[in-house]
């Protein structure tokens, strides 16, 4: 390989690495089309959805900064093809504390309501009445029986 064209894959090899990537991991429901429709959103909505997925974003480096997508329009573009070949139709995206997007759970509608799928009733746990811990009771009153009481005099 000539210089120049050595001096051309090292220039095309670090402008890559400027770059986010995005990757899926999950299971694959029936395919979408490649520029499918998709909601982001940044809570899961009231419905019936069915976790499917997860879309990690792996920034690029620029200048020595992580590179990820700071705007909805911009992780749609780096995820959608992911997305759409898994199936899916919504995202909630994660956005770390910079204020990029670092990765998108992925869901699907469901005919289950999400509470049943996520958080089934558990008949072992009564719901917690009161005290449990002395902390938690105002000034130098303790916990007995889930209740705050004054301690008694020795």
């Amino acid at each position: 390989m000539n210089a120049a064209k050595f001096a051309t894959f090292l220039s095309a090899l670090s402008l890559s690495a400027c770059f986010a990537t995005a990757s899926y991991s999950g299971r694959f429901m029936k395919k979408r089309p490649a520029n499918c429709s998709f909601r982001i959103v940044s809570t899961l909505p009231e419905g019936h959805w069915e976790e499917i997925g997860v879309a990690n974003v792996r920034p690029g480096h620029g200048g020595g900064t992580l590179i990820a997508p700071h705007t909805p329009g911009a992780f749609r573009k780096l995820i959608g093809d992911k997305v759409c070949a898994a199936g899916g139709e919504l995202v909630v995206g994660e956005i770390n504390g910079l204020g990029q997007y670092v990765r998108g759970t992925v869901f699907v509608a469901s005919k289950k309501p999400v509470a049943a799928q996520r958080h089934p009733a558990s008949p072992t746990h009564a719901p917690m009445r009161g005290c449990q811990y002395d902390t938690q009771c105002k000034g130098n009153r303790i916990c007995e029986q889930g209740r705050c009481v004054s301690p008694a005099v020795r």
